[in-house]
């Protein structure tokens, strides 16, 4: 007979009435439950584990090691083992910095359901693009990991909406590395992302989880502010691009 049990919604009408009961004959618990009615519905014990909102990267943890992990999501446990730069994750491996920065978005509390999938898949092209020079490098992993995120989510039923800016929070994560070096016009195009607001929490708590500099955060936050009083200028709707594909020739008239 099975002795660890994982529960979701545990903390619920049915479930808080069976958790107790599990506990008392000996079953290990493991709770998934945003606890909306109070952290004492069940009452703390050896066996008890409770995944919250309030430690996501806790419960990607605890997931992968009731073996549950693996058939949600497989290639997360495909993180495992993978080394980092030290220099830049002095943390450990791929999933351990997977689950610090999940942990360190709970400064917003609820964690929204998006930032929380583009945090747990940001890095989840690492491991196809692993290459050893003259240090460990993962050369356009955002954008093998992008794709990836597209097909996972896909496979999750998310919604259309959800799925465009997960990926793009995988996407686009690395750019703030090169913040500082952004023409005026490649930066408002950058900031102007829907939903930057996430792309901002990502790279905080991505920061917070390695290196723990926040500088180029800083830089953003500051150059947001200067520019305010300047219109951020909208993706065209049409380009060259897509007038050649509809038949047209190059030509004056294209401006």
């Amino acid at each position: 007979m099975f002795k660890n049990i994982f529960i979701r919604g545990g903390a619920g009408y049915v479930g808080s009435a069976l958790v107790p009961r599990l506990l008392t004959e000996g079953y290990k618990v493991t709770v998934l439950d945003l606890m909306i009615y109070g952290q004492n519905v069940i009452k703390p014990h050896k066996n008890l584990k409770i995944i919250t909102n309030k430690n996501p990267g806790r419960g990607v943890k605890i997931l992968s090691d009731y073996g549950i992990l693996k058939h949600i999501i497989p290639e997360i446990e495909e993180l495992k083992g993978v080394d980092q730069p030290v220099e830049f994750h002095p943390e450990g491996d791929v999933f351990v910095h997977t689950c610090l920065v999940l942990d360190k978005l709970t400064d917003d509390v609820p964690v929204d359901p998006t930032l929380a999938l583009g945090a747990l898949l940001h890095d989840i092209g690492k491991p196809k693009t692993y290459t050893k020079t003259d240090r460990v490098r993962f050369n356009r992993h955002e954008y093998v990991g992008a794709a990836m995120s597209e097909r996972i989510c896909k496979n999750l039923k998310f919604s259309n909406k959800q799925i465009s800016d997960i990926k793009s929070l995988v996407s686009e994560h690395m750019k703030f590395g090169n913040i500082k070096n952004m023409k005026k016009s490649t930066f408002k195009r950058f900031i102007s992302i829907d939903n930057f607001d996430l792309h901002l929490k990502l790279h905080k708590a991505d920061c917070l989880a390695s290196h723990g500099d926040l500088s180029l955060l800083q830089f953003t936050m500051e150059k947001i502010e200067e520019l305010k009083s300047e219109p951020i200028k909208p993706s065209p709707i049409i380009n060259g691009d897509d007038l050649i594909s509809l038949g047209l020739k190059p030509g004056p008239k294209f401006k």
